[in-house]
């Protein structure tokens, strides 16, 4: 049963024995949680165990024939939300004069992000949220790095925080427990004064050939018991200068993306695995030899590998009856085509994924494929979809680089407000969109600068464009201005019959 702890203000100091509370209290949630965590990652990777709906007559026939057959489409669902989300950079200022000011430091913040690798850290940082409901990225010192700030993104199952309960948006102690190279498994327990740094009294493990951050993922379930991780040349527990907790906590909104998943996930799996089987035994027609009078013992039956022995009859007049030939008809596979096509169809309703990403249609093929148009319409919940998750992961950027700004040298603490700046999902429609753009000035009447800003390009490209737009303008000026200069020569040279220019009068 876990232990329930005392109502904790954001301002509120917090005391070991308060502290031994809390980390025991959240190793054992952790604990509890762990399955739950490592099935999304599992079924997103196409780890999905056993067969859920298989019965024990199926598993009775075919035994381990279909053992690791599996078809992922918890990867789609969440690809399809995460391959839209990117940061391209950082924009600090209310209006366009404040960004335009702030256009250096905004820079200067965004090389710290592009120096952690974060065009890379990015995209495991989302997808993570996305399928365990949540993710995690800490900021902290480092003098390795030029700009002194390292950030390290984090899964669910490495990470605990425990929030202020007069102030659910504050962070008042974070944990992260992870397996070393070691084989050990330390845990650093961080508070807005000190930080912690704890080693498991656990076994050791060894053998582990896993990289990346899935090595760092303990097998283990917490033991909640532990001991001082000295670091040479650190004071323990190390003070925090900052302030604050250095943990910025990415959080999906409706928790993992594949909660609802799963369920029709092992429908196709198991839906697959009928269709498989009776295409193996029944796609083909069956000739079989029957007398049509004498029924076999055990009946009729087309099961595989059943033999019949049937005996000629006998007539009336005492003559044998000898067998005939007869032939079983295939099976027809469109049913159960159709269940695979309805569960997917349900997976695309429910995570607002074009149905095109499952299947497609009997249309396509025939020259009358979607157009650019009509797949923006198509795709529009999921562009919505993503726009929500967009907002929620922006907000915890903009936490994340006011957390590097407090580290970093050279750099404000107290940054202006500001936003994470996104790759607009609806780029990829370009030639709809510049249609539509097209549409909106010439029967519209739009301004032409307005609809650029419209057209889903990103910051560089609207500032290039208004450039190109610019000189355009400055180049039908000046040409205005030699054609009104041309005009007033010519009306010059007409009322001056003196003017060189003037032609001889003809004789």
């Amino acid at each position: 049963m876990t232990t329930r702890i005392k109502p904790i203000r954001r301002t509120q100091p917090l005391d070991r024995e308060t502290l031994d509370q809390i980390l025991m209290v959240e190793l054992e949630l952790l604990r509890q949680e762990l399955p739950d965590l490592q099935k999304f990652r599992d079924y997103l990777e196409g780890r999905q165990g056993e067969m859920v709906f298989e019965t024990d007559k199926f598993k009775e026939e075919f035994g381990t024939v279909f053992a690791g057959f599996r078809d992922n489409w918890c990867a789609p669902v969440v690809d399809a939300v995460a391959d839209k989300m990117i940061w391209e950079g950082i924009v600090l200022g209310a209006d366009k004069d404040e960004q335009e000011a702030n256009k250096e430091l905004s820079r200067r913040l965004w090389d710290i992000f592009r120096e952690n690798d974060i065009d890379e850290q990015q995209g495991e940082l989302f997808e993570s949220a996305l399928t365990q409901g949540r993710a995690y990225a800490i900021a902290w010192p480092d003098e390795d790095l030029p700009s002194g700030v390292r950030i390290d993104w984090n899964p669910a199952d490495l990470i605990r925080v425990r929030y202020a309960d007069d102030d659910p948006r504050r962070i008042i102690w974070g944990m992260k427990r992870w397996l070393a190279p070691s084989g050990e498994i330390y845990i650093t327990e961080y508070t807005r004064d000190f930080i912690y740094k704890w080693v498991e009294n656990a076994q050791p493990m060894s053998g582990d050939t896993r990289t990346g951050i899935d090595a760092q993922r303990p097998t283990l379930a917490p033991t909640f018991s532990k001991q001082r991780r000295e670091v040479s040349g650190e004071e323990w527990p190390l003070p925090n200068p900052f302030g604050v907790v250095p943990i910025v906590e990415f959080n999906n909104k409706r928790g993992s993306e594949l909660e609802d998943v799963i369920p029709l996930q092992d429908a196709v799996n198991h839906l697959m695995l009928q269709v498989l089987s009776a295409s193996g035994f029944e796609g083909l027609k069956q000739r079989v030899f029957f007398t049509g009078v004498r029924e076999p013992t055990g009946g009729w039956s087309n099961k595989p590998g059943t033999v019949w022995q049937v005996k000629p009859d006998i007539d009336p007049d005492g003559k044998l009856i000898h067998g005939s030939a007869f032939e079983f008809s295939s099976a027809d596979l469109n049913g159960l085509r159709g269940l695979v096509e309805m569960v997917l169809q349900h997976m695309a309703l429910q995570t607002k994924a074009p149905v095109r990403m499952f299947f497609h249609g009997d249309r396509g093929g025939r020259g009358d494929a979607p157009s650019g148009e009509s797949l923006l319409v198509e795709d529009q919940p999921l562009l919505d979809k993503v726009a929500n998750r967009q907002k929620r992961f922006g907000n915890a950027g903009m936490r994340l680089a006011k957390l590097v700004a407090l580290m970093a040298d050279g750099i404000p603490n107290d940054i202006p407000l500001g936003e994470m700046d996104w790759h607009d999902p609806r780029s990829r429609y370009r030639t709809a969109l510049i249609e539509e753009g097209a549409t909106m000035v010439d029967k519209m009447g739009l301004p032409v600068r307005f609809v650029a800003t419209q057209l889903g390009l990103s910051r560089e490209e609207q500032a290039l464009l208004m450039l190109e737009l610019d000189a355009q303008e400055e180049k039908r000026e000046r040409e205005k201005d030699r054609e009104l200069q041309a005009q007033r020569q010519a009306l010059e040279t007409r009322n001056n019959p003196n003017s060189p220019d003037t032609p001889a009068d003809r004789e």
